[in-house]
This record gives C-alpha cells, structure tokens and sequence, in this order.
C-alpha cells in the first residue's frame, strides 16, 4: 500500500502504508510535503491514519511530528489515530503532543478522545 491522501467528515486523512522505514520514506515524506504541505492553511485538519501500521520507525515518527508542528504555525490541528499502545508512546516518546493522539479513526476525525486514550 502506498500513501492514501483523501477527505473524510472535513478531515484530511493521511494513511500511511503498513510498514515506513527507510525504503519507503522519501516517496512518502514527498508525497506528505506535495500533497498536504502546500496546502496546511485552508485545511480545517489533519488525521494521520496509522489504524493498517504493523510498523512505524523513526522516519514515520518525524514525518508526522514535521508535519504536527507545520500544522500548529498554519493553526492547523493535526491529529494521529494510532490503536496500538506501542504506536503512541512511540510518537510521544518522539515530542508528538499526547493531546494530538487517538486510538481510532471515528476519535480522531471528531477530535473527542476517550479520557484514557494514551494509556
């Protein structure tokens, strides 16, 4: 699966493909900047999709928490629905901010998370 860009509920949806590591980053880290960068300021917010992400690195934590701090300048929410419990410490391990993290689709498009959705 590649990069899947597409409109939900007056989301803009970001689903990253099952595995982002170094093989596939720069074509994702190109199609993030070309497809959603440009355009942060008449976005009314972001979900980054990571509900099919068996594994996320490094590179994919970057990728989203370069994109969160682009989104907080525009004023842009930007919002990760991450259902695994290793998925989100591993993003706010990596600065992500714990308000930005879900654990599920319908959380994040709302931007109503459950009480302990970091946990």
């Amino acid at each position: 699966m590649t990069l899947r860009i597409r409109s939900l509920q007056g989301c803009t949806v970001v689903t990253l493909p099952t595995e982002v590591d170094l093989a596939n980053i720069d074509h994702l880290r190109f199609g993030v900047r070309n497809q959603l960068w440009n355009r942060l300021p008449e976005l009314p917010a972001v979900v980054f999709d990571l509900t099919h992400a068996s594994f996320i690195g490094w590179e994919a934590s970057a990728l989203i928490i370069e994109t969160w701090h682009r989104g907080r300048h525009a004023g842009v929410p930007i919002r990760v629905a991450a259902p695994t419990r290793l998925h989100r410490r591993i993003l706010q391990l990596s600065g992500l901010d714990p308000a930005a993290l879900f654990r599920d689709m319908p959380q994040a498009v709302s931007g109503m998370p459950l009480l302990d959705q970091v946990s």
